[in-house]
């Protein structure tokens, strides 16, 4: 066999190795695809939360959501470096060297593959998926594997439509005054115009005038038919005239009833636009909308648990003038102390919640109308809690949310000193000597004496 025939044989032998290993990385471009898609799918569901929390912004880790992804190949410490110890069911190291590398590169069965190495790989092409989904900003911080999007406000999409809005009138006001400053020269040349046909008239018929008064001796008669002739003709071109502008009239009537036609139509295309722009199918849309519902339903949520906050403000107060009232009693008994029992006063205030015993524990068994368990609880948990309209509610909570409120209300009436026993309800206060006297030490209360 010649040389070059050899030369041949080998090059054709390395085509069909080279093509070899375009098959095998392709296994690789395949399954790095799935992986991927479940990356992004995981990514969304992180920003939804992000978004029915009134957030407009996520940083995500890619190497924490792959932790997530089942099949996504895992990792080992060896010396002190993470590789690659396994790609899941199938063997697809050499696959992602020739889809990383290229096929003319040279794979060394058994090497190890860094971690890192494999995650920056994909990572270009996770960012890539991230791109169509709509944010406003979407970009990798420089030195980690983590990405930060950001998705539109629903105020910021309020003030640009504003600022459309105030922008279409500011055009469709240029453009009036345009059309009107148009219509002005218009006009104006067709008075000029007419007027100096006018003179050109007034001209002939003083010439022709001036003719007839020097021949007026010989042609009286054809004086008088000329004059006629004259009138007629006159009438006939004022008659034209009129005609004339009539048409005109009507000609620019329909030009103008033309450009309101097409103002509108233009007008219409904008605002379908507009619309169409809003209701775009991209995820970061569905996002400022999940804010917008999210605030919506805030607001509502708020509204509901002020009903609770303004009724238990009337409440504690009804609780302070009771405690006054005791603080009075023994004031009368020459004593300038007394611990008095929150509890013990709720049971003494006509419209406070009832409570009822089940399963040896104190449930709240009613509310005064216009006040809800629901109010209750977005005002003591806050509104962004989930409320279960069926879970009882402890009476000892709606106690313990209530008692910060009441020492703090108390601690405005000037006591020496004002506080709540650790572990109950009682709330302990002294008053100032009338003698100079210091206050006495704190004495123990029998039960039920308050």
């Amino acid at each position: 066999m010649a040389f070059a025939a050899k030369l041949n044989k080998v090059v054709a032998q390395k085509q069909k190795q080279v093509e070899g290993r375009g098959e095998v990385g392709l296994k690789w471009n395949a399954y790095e695809s799935k992986l991927l898609d479940q990356a992004v799918e995981l990514f969304r569901l992180r920003c939804q939360r992000e978004a029915s929390q009134r957030r407009c912004l996520l940083t995500a880790s890619f190497e924490v959501l792959s932790r997530e992804i089942p099949g996504f190949p895992s990792h080992t410490v060896k010396d002190h470096t993470y590789v690659v110890n396994s790609w899941g069911k199938e063997k697809l190291a050499e696959a992602w060297y020739y889809a990383t590398h290229g096929t003319t590169a040279q794979w060394s069965p058994g090497a190890p593959v860094l971690f890192a190495e494999m995650l920056e790989g994909m990572m270009p092409k996770f960012l890539e998926r991230l791109l169509p989904l709509g944010f406003k900003t979407c970009q990798r911080e420089a030195g980690t594997w983590k990405v930060r999007v950001e998705w539109t406000h629903p105020a910021s999409v309020e003030e640009e439509e504003d600022e459309e809005g105030t922008e279409e009138v500011d055009e469709d006001e240029e453009k009036e005054n345009e059309e009107k400053a148009k219509e002005e020269n218009e006009e104006k040349k067709e008075e000029e115009k007419e007027k100096k046909e006018d003179d050109e008239k007034v001209e002939v018929v003083e010439e022709k005038k001036e003719d007839v008064d020097l021949e007026k001796e010989e042609k009286v008669v054809d004086l008088d038919e000329d004059k006629e002739n004259e009138e007629k003709t006159e009438n006939g071109d004022n008659g034209d005239k009129a005609e004339k502008k009539e048409e005109n009239g009507d000609g620019e009537d329909k030009v103008k009833e033309k450009k309101v036609a097409e103002e509108a139509k233009k007008k219409e295309k904008k605002v379908k636009k507009k619309k169409a722009k809003k209701v775009a199918d991209n995820f970061a849309a569905t996002l400022t909308q999940m804010v917008q519902d999210m605030m919506e339903e805030n607001k509502e949520k708020e509204a509901v648990a002020s009903k609770w906050t303004a009724y238990e403000s009337k409440l504690t107060d009804q609780a302070v003038d009771l405690f006054k009232q005791r603080c009075t009693k023994e004031a009368e008994g020459q004593r300038l102390e007394v611990c008095v029992s929150f509890e013990v006063l709720s049971r003494e205030i006509t419209d406070f919640p009832k409570r009822v015993v089940k399963e040896s524990n104190y449930f709240v068994e009613s509310w005064v109308p216009g006040v809800t368990a629901e109010s209750w609880f977005f005002a003591t948990h806050g509104t962004n809690a989930h409320f279960n309209a069926g879970d009882p509610v402890l009476f000892a909570e709606v106690l313990e949310c209530m008692m910060p409120k009441f020492v703090e209300k108390l601690g405005g009436l000037g006591f020496l000193t004002c506080g709540r026993e650790p572990g109950t309800w009682k709330v302990s206060v002294t008053w100032a000597d009338p003698d100079g006297e210091p206050a006495p030490k704190k004495r123990k209360v029998p039960n039920g004496h308050h």
